[in-house]
């Protein structure tokens, strides 16, 4: 063996982290680009629902409250963001356990009867397959134990719906 092919099997290796370093960072300030974007809409949305709130308060009605989100943190201890790599779930849910977000899902609609793959984009903001997968197991296993708990029933595999009883005749809410 040649030392020289040594020396360009090195250079053809750090050759190849420089390129995906610099994909990186072009990835990165685009991500910083649209992160700022969407800082500037929010502001001016803000500032148009503080001038609307001037007309409501003037026509003596309570004003729409405006939600403050916290700045982006590492989202994990917070429910439904444990680890990093999860998507994380649609501002609706923000703050609620997994069960208690499927319970308003399922008994939101009483009729409907859900696969667990239909449930996860109404819970998440899935972008990918790979989201997909990542939240699947979680999903599936709160879906399959809140039915051995009687919180929500299973009338096939996979499939779940709202927990329903008989009551004289009725069909009502459990």
């Amino acid at each position: 063996m040649n030392s020289n092919e040594g020396n360009n099997d090195d250079r053809g290796f750090v050759l190849q982290l420089m390129m995906r370093a610099e994909k990186k960072v072009k990835e990165y300030a685009e991500t910083m680009h649209e992160i700022r974007r969407l800082q500037m809409r929010a502001e001016r949305d803000k500032d148009y629902i503080e001038q609307l709130n001037n007309f409501i308060r003037a026509e003596g009605q309570q004003p729409v409250s405006i939600k403050e989100t916290p700045p982006l943190g590492s989202g994990v201890g917070k429910p439904g963001n444990r680890a990093k790599g999860l998507p994380l779930r649609k501002i609706q849910w923000d703050g609620m356990t997994i069960n208690d977000i499927i319970g308003n899902i399922l008994n939101g609609t009483p009729e409907v009867i859900y696969h667990h793959t239909e449930l996860i984009p109404l819970v998440y903001e899935i972008d990918s397959d790979s989201d997909l997968r990542k939240v699947l197991p979680n999903v599936r296993s709160a879906l399959q134990k809140g039915a051995r708990d009687g919180l929500w029933d299973k009338p096939s595999r996979g499939r779940f719906k709202a927990k329903a009883t008989v009551e004289q005749g009725t069909l009502v809410q459990a």
